[in-house]
C-alpha cells in the first residue's frame, strides 16, 4: 500500500481557474474563503482564458544549471 497526501485547500487560485483542476486532478479540492473576495485584475476581462495561435512555438534552453 502506498500512503500519499492529497491537496484539500487551496488559498491562491480564483475559483474560476480552481474548477479547472476539479475533479479531473484533485477530486476534493476545495477553495478557502480567503479567495472568494479576490478582486479582477484590473482591464482583463475574464479570469480564464485560452489563446489559440497557428505559429509554431520556439523552444528556450534555459543557461541556468540545476
Amino acid at each position: 500500500m502506498i500512503l500519499y497526501d492529497t491537496l484539500q485547500y487551496q488559498h491562491r487560485m480564483r475559483p474560476e481557474i480552481s474548477s479547472l483542476l476539479v475533479p479531473a486532478i484533485y477530486p476534493e479540492l476545495e477553495d478557502h474563503p480567503s479567495v472568494q473576495g479576490r478582486d479582477h485584475i484590473r482591464g482583463v476581462e475574464r479570469s480564464v482564458f485560452f489563446v489559440s495561435h497557428l505559429e509554431k512555438e520556439q523552444e528556450v534552453r534555459s543557461t541556468i544549471l540545476v
